[in-house]
């Protein structure tokens, strides 16, 4: 599977920016061509945004779908995940495990741009990483990062700032939310 984790996230999130305007997320071009969009720092985006951000997360290798039930009366919604790949779906793509740390911002990255950076030890151990053209980057942050933290990821992933695309929301918003409880799977393991 090595090579298509960024791929299947990067035409995922074309369909997401495709559709900023319903989905309530605002993307922001920055002075290095790169791309940041808000998932709900400063914009309500909903469940659909978080539908998104979620799969986009896992690499698209899943299916989540929001499923309405009931507990003692309350209507409330579920989020069920299914993946036949968690291993690249969870470990190598949507697990939170790189710190963002650039001056005063900080965040957990997660999402396909991991697989590019190989900076954590658990690409070596499962052999495996990607050398993509263009990477795509989830962030659960209260801030908009700007071009600074850009140049960290592009140095770490060898990839042009141009091709980079990261989607940033704080875990508090509905969309941030809504990846963190995506991440079943991944805890399971």
């Amino acid at each position: 599977m090595s090579g298509v984790l960024n791929e299947r996230a990067c035409l995922l999130t074309e369909q997401l920016l495709a559709r900023a305007g319903e989905l309530k997320v605002i993307p922001h071009a920055l002075q290095n061509g790169a791309v940041v969009v808000d998932c709900g720092v400063e914009t309500p985006a909903g469940l659909q945004a978080g539908l998104l951000l979620a799969r986009i997360c896992m690499a698209d290798l899943c299916e989540i779908q929001l499923i309405p039930v009931e507990l003692e009366a309350l209507p409330l919604p579920y989020l069920q995940v299914q993946t036949d790949h968690p291993v690249e779906a969870c470990l190598l793509s949507q697990y939170a495990g790189w710190k963002i740390d650039v001056d005063n911002f900080f965040a957990m990255g997660s999402g396909p741009m991991r697989a590019a950076a190989e900076a954590e030890d658990l690409y070596r151990v499962l052999a495996f990483g990607e050398s993509p053209e263009k990477t795509v980057g989830v962030l659960e942050a209260n801030t908009l990062p700007g071009v600074d933290v850009i140049e960290k990821i592009s140095k770490a992933t060898g990839v042009d700032p141009k091709n980079i695309v990261l989607l940033v929301a704080p875990t508090s918003s509905i969309a941030g939310n809504m990846q963190v409880i995506a991440r079943s799977v991944e805890t399971a393991m």
